[in-house]
């Protein structure tokens, strides 16, 4: 089966402006509430490019196996469901185990909104 290249295409230059908010938004945190905000951010978008690169690599391994349209939007409904649930679980660790601002991982995970729209 012939591989569609535009999801694929879309998650790399998704990844790239969640890199570059990701980055600038960490440094602007870290140097206007300190380390635990900014780290905060980061985390937060990293959680966000590392989640589409998943969804990446499963797409084309989808695609490979030859599934059709209907199971990969089943499967991709499911996983983005998922993705809800991890955040919420990945906020419940930040708050109950680590010294980073949850603010900041909020903040962070909301890169993938913006990020979405300049990848169009």
């Amino acid at each position: 089966m012939k591989l569609d290249p535009v999801f694929p295409a879309f998650v790399n230059r998704a990844n790239r402006w969640i890199a570059l908010i990701g980055l600038g938004g960490t440094a602007i945190g870290w140097w206007s509430w300190g380390w635990a905000m900014g780290g905060g951010f980061f985390v937060g978008a990293l959680f966000h490019l590392l989640f589409l690169l998943y969804m990446k690599h499963a797409y084309i391994g989808w695609e490979k196996k030859g599934k059709d349209a209907g199971y990969i939007g089943r499967m991709g409904a499911s996983l983005l469901m998922g993705r809800l649930f991890l955040e919420v679980a990945l906020a419940a660790a930040v708050l109950i185990w680590t010294p980073l601002h949850v603010i900041g991982l909020l903040i962070g995970l909301l890169t993938l909104f913006p990020a979405s729209i300049l990848a169009r």
